[in-house]
C-alpha cells in the first residue's frame, strides 16, 4: 500500500510520496496494480502516482478506480462510481472549516441602540 498524501493548502494539488516503496509493496514488483483512491478531485494523486509506480515497481498493468470524480478533473479513472461538481466530505474525513467557521460576526446594533427613527425606517424596508 502507497501512502500519498495530497495538500488542499497552502499548494492544492502537491502530492507527496515516498523515495521509495516499502518492502511489502517492492515485493509486487511486475504485478498489475489496482490504483483505488475516495475521490478524483483533479486528478493529481493520480498523475503523480502512476509515474512513481512505474518508476518503482514496473507493473504489468495500472487501473485506476475512485470512488467519485470530478466533472472537472484533468484525469478519468477506469472506473469510479459516481460524478461530482460539488466538495465531498466522506466520513473518515477530518472536519473541513467552511467559510461560515472562518466569518467573524460584527458586533449586532439591538433594537434598543436604535433610535425610534431608524426602527421606523427599517420596518418600512428604507435603507438610505
Amino acid at each position: 500500500m502507497i501512502t500519498a498524501t495530497t495538500c488542499t493548502f497552502p499548494r492544492p494539488g502537491k502530492v507527496e510520496l515516498p523515495k521509495e516503496p516499502d518492502a511489502a509493496l517492492a515485493a509486487h514488483h511486475g504485478a498489475r496494480v489496482l490504483l483505488v483512491d475516495d475521490i478524483c478531485g483533479t486528478g493529481s494523486t493520480y498523475r503523480a502516482v502512476i509515474p512513481w509506480l512505474a518508476t518503482h515497481l514496473a507493473p504489468a498493468a495500472v487501473r485506476a478506480a475512485a470512488l467519485c470524480r470530478s466533472k472537472a478533473s484533468a484525469f478519468t479513472p477506469d472506473t469510479w462510481v459516481w460524478d461530482t461538481l460539488d466538495w465531498v466530505v466522506f466520513p473518515w474525513n477530518e472536519p473541513v472549516l467552511t467559510s461560515e467557521d472562518l466569518i467573524v460576526p460584527a458586533s449586532l446594533r439591538g433594537r434598543s441602540a436604535l433610535s425610534e427613527s431608524e426602527v421606523e425606517a427599517n420596518e418600512r424596508g428604507d435603507h438610505g
